[in-house]
């Protein structure tokens, strides 16, 4: 935690019920940012209670608290499927207790997260010769598929997060499809090319050296797959628009940074961006003196940031401050620029899923030859 000369609120942490068969005797520990997620932190150990576990701890006060419980053998809750669950949050303005529950431990014993997959997405295997590796791709279909078309692409980083349960992180989706279905019961239909992360998420996504990537960034090999390799085979598989103007890359945190590193990188591809939350501070900031020697990159972008997303209050001013200055800057190269601010909004699936339909809708709504 911060020094403890800072301002800080008592919080009161009342967890009310835990799932069936969790000892009563096993300790629990609460985790989170606030202890970069280590076990057993000091000071953070839970007491048993007639009414479940308790803990009063004093907590600076303008702190954004993503938390779990996290038993002594080092399980962490999780969901009633027994994977990853989305960590509680609580913004800490005053003295406060904060209920909450846990619904399962991520012990895998909960049986595997029923798929959500839609019926219109297709998955495939597909060799890279630019990454040296096997990459799955999922392409969702537009309604009218095939006897409509030709269709807008949208190529979409983080692909396990759009449509499926099962695959996405803490099984909170995009919810990418139902927003395409939603604008193509409005007459604008578009394929959805979604490209799952894998291992090296932080060396594909990055393209600025830094200890995120062990200062070994593959964000060129990564977009010279996903323009080239990628793009072909979509093109020539399915009924799509290939041209500039109707072919889009989008994605959040490091993706919302590819997406801008591709704007421009490969502005001959893409004609839109979606730079949701962008990691604009991989590299000390490197973006920004890259960004100055750049011309004009893709015509349409759309940049966001939520409210939420920093360590704390002022943190988080500071993300939004930066995001409305990138687009800014791309304004004033030539783009055409949507900002939005996410009011209340994390740095997770959560808020992406609640924002994407804007962007999208701002996508397809200026697509033009």
């Amino acid at each position: 935690m911060p020094a403890s000369f800072q301002p800080s609120a008592i919080l009161t942490f009342q967890l009310t019920r835990v799932p069936a068969r969790t000892s009563t005797t096993q300790p629990l520990w609460l985790t989170g940012r606030h202890v970069n997620w280590q076990d057993r932190a000091d000071g953070w150990q839970m007491t048993p209670t007639p009414g479940g576990w308790t803990l009063t701890r004093p907590v600076p006060l303008g702190t954004l608290l993503e938390f779990k419980v996290r038993r002594d053998d080092g399980v962490e809750e999780g969901d009633v499927h027994g994977g990853r669950a989305l960590a509680h949050q609580h913004v800490v303005t005053g003295d406060a207790t904060v209920p909450f529950e846990v619904t399962g431990w991520q012990n895998g014993q909960g049986g595997a997260r029923p798929s959500t997959r839609p019926a219109r997405t297709v998955a495939f295997t597909l060799w890279s010769p630019e990454l040296h590796e096997d990459r799955e791709v999922l392409v969702h279909l537009p309604p009218s598929y095939p006897a409509g078309g030709p269709y807008p692409v949208l190529y979409l980083h983080d692909g396990q997060n759009m449509f499926d349960e099962a695959t996405a992180f803490s099984g909170v989706t995009w919810r990418a499809d139902r927003a395409a279905d939603t604008l193509a019961r409005g007459g604008r239909e578009v394929i959805l090319v979604a490209v799952p992360c894998g291992p090296r998420r932080s060396q594909l996504y990055t393209p600025f050296r830094s200890r995120v990537n062990a200062y070994a960034p593959l964000a060129d090999a990564y977009l010279a797959f996903l323009t080239g390799t990628l793009k072909a085979h979509v093109d020539r598989t399915y009924r799509t628009r290939p041209e500039r103007p109707f072919t889009g890359v989008a994605g959040s945190s490091f993706g919302g940074l590819i997406s801008l590193y591709a704007a421009f990188t490969h502005a001959d591809t893409y004609g839109a961006a979606g730079v949701f939350s962008p990691s604009l501070w991989v590299g000390d900031h490197e973006v920004w003196p890259w960004l100055a020697t750049r011309a004009r990159g893709a015509d349409r972008v759309y940049v966001d940031m939520g409210t939420h997303e920093g360590d704390d209050v002022d943190a988080s001013r500071m993300l939004v401050r930066h995001a409305l200055a990138l687009a800014d800057t791309l304004s004033d190269k030539g783009s055409r620029v949507r900002a939005q601010v996410g009011e209340g909004h994390w740095h997770d699936e959560v808020a992406w899923a609640e924002r994407f339909p804007a962007f999208l809708r701002f996508f397809l709504e200026t697509c033009r030859a």
